[in-house]
């Protein structure tokens, strides 16, 4: 079977990082995976992988109409069984594309959790939505979200998980975690709560500025990731008089040794579906704490979610958070729900459904959530 994955881009976060290694895994067990990007992308490790050539930069993207041609000559070339599509940008053009072509069938794995979209692209999703056989939520509350809002019937709606590759075990507690300490300044005896993700207001990152300010002086913020907002956040910092207790490291590629070193990972996001940097700190053993997004609570523990989006609840969801001692263990059993392999799986036993049958059938059993 053939799958060509159409993306915004291949980049270092979120939805765009999560489809090659959904992709790679897939090859892995034998689906013959391709990527399609709309944006021009860097190239994919492992995973065959074709630009249409708009440009993309930050918030500015350019390039006129003839990527949507290029889009339909790779779908034409490529021939593919399943055209799945993710983000965005895709969930308009790529299956568009896809039907101008003639492609068998389509999936699409819906990777927000806010549906604001103007009232034209409304329309277009609904006339889309009829014609793909399968579309994918990564929670049953945001299942729920995409009935209720999007207007999905149920029978075409699955919950399929995001998953993540595999890294090693954690080693908290060696000479990792003093080293990347050291490395930041810091004393062991500092807690750490590290956020990872890209620096945007959606994100949350002043919410987690001023929970900072509500915390003991020896509790610091570290943040890996870069943004528009960076400046703002470090005016805002200063505002707090907690800039010397935050620490914006930019965008890192070593986030599991980051991993290693916090005491606990925070997401303060004002939405989300399931953030990729979650679900590696859970991989790693590490505790989460996050704000209360549409399936958070099928995440992690409900005492790990804060009450509201207010700095006073995220504070108290931090007091709450244990210490884990045994990282290794908590890593297995995470790694348990959310590997890649498992979500390949998923989406292979999928494919083959909504391929054979045109749709899904009710008595289908996706793979769930659990609580963890």
């Amino acid at each position: 079977m053939r799958v060509v994955h159409v993306v915004s881009h291949t980049g270092t976060y979120g939805g765009e990082r999560f489809v090659p290694a959904l992709a790679r895994a897939q090859r892995a067990a034998g689906v013959d995976g391709h990527i399609v990007t709309i944006y021009d992308a860097r190239p994919v490790r492992g995973v065959p992988c074709y630009s249409c050539g708009r440009r993309f930069s930050g918030r500015a993207r350019g390039g006129g109409p003839l990527f949507f041609y290029r889009l339909l000559v790779l779908l034409r070339r490529l021939r593919p069984d399943v055209v799945h599509t993710h983000l965005a940008h895709a969930k308009y053009w790529g299956r568009l594309a896809a039907l101008l072509v003639g492609a068998p069938c389509i999936v699409h794995t819906e990777h927000a959790n806010a549906f604001e979209e103007p009232w034209l692209k409304r329309i277009l999703a609904k006339a889309l939505d009829y014609r793909t056989a399968a579309v994918v939520a990564l929670s049953n509350a945001q299942s729920e979200r995409i009935a209720e809002i999007e207007g999905v019937r149920r029978e075409r709606l699955t919950v399929i998980p995001n998953g993540v590759e595999a890294a090693p075990l954690p080693m908290a507690g060696t000479r990792t975690r003093a080293r990347v300490r050291a490395e930041l300044g810091l004393q062991q005896r500092t807690r750490i709560v590290l956020a990872i993700g890209r620096l945007d207001p959606v994100k949350g990152y002043d919410l987690a500025l001023e929970t900072l300010a509500l915390l003991p002086s020896e509790t610091v913020l570290v943040v890996a990731g870069d943004g528009p907002q960076r400046e703002a956040l470090l005016a805002r910092a200063a505002e707090l008089e907690v800039r010397d207790r935050f620490f914006l490291l930019g965008y890192r590629s070593d986030v599991s040794r980051l991993l290693d070193a916090a005491d606990v990972v925070l997401n303060a996001s004002r939405s989300e579906a399931m953030p990729l940097s979650v679900l590696e700190a859970l991989c790693a053993g590490v505790p989460v704490v996050t704000t209360p997004w549409p399936g958070a609570s099928e995440l992690v523990d409900a005492q790990a979610v804060a009450a509201s989006f207010d700095a006073a609840a995220i504070a108290r969801a931090l007091e709450r958070a244990p210490a884990v001692t045994d990282r290794a263990s908590a890593a297995k059993k995470a790694r348990a729900h959310f590997s890649i392999e498992r979500t390949a799986a998923a989406y292979a036993l999928l494919y083959r459904d909504a391929a054979e049958r045109g749709t899904l059938l009710r008595e289908y059993q996706p793979v769930v959530c659990q609580n963890l």
